[in-house]
């Protein structure tokens, strides 16, 4: 088995992911903890690309990705 095949077995197909734990949709995420609470960021982000991905009938796509904070000033 080359090592590209061992990597293509770690991803999984979609019909594989129980319900209960299958995302709906791409995930945005825009919150963050803060003292114990999850605030909302209004500031500037970067798109940020996860490694979760799954295997489609397209290939392999990502299901999930975030926003990276950017402080802006000091």
């Amino acid at each position: 088995m080359t090592f590209q095949d061992r990597l293509d077995h770690l991803i999984t197909e979609k019909a594989a992911i129980p319900a209960e734990f299958a995302l709906k949709e791409l995930i945005n995420q825009t919150t963050y903890l803060s003292n114990g609470e999850m605030v909302e960021w209004k500031g500037d982000t970067h798109e940020v690309y996860s490694p979760i991905c799954i295997k489609t009938e397209k290939g392999i796509e990502q299901i999930f990705r975030y926003f990276k904070i950017v402080k802006t000033g000091h």
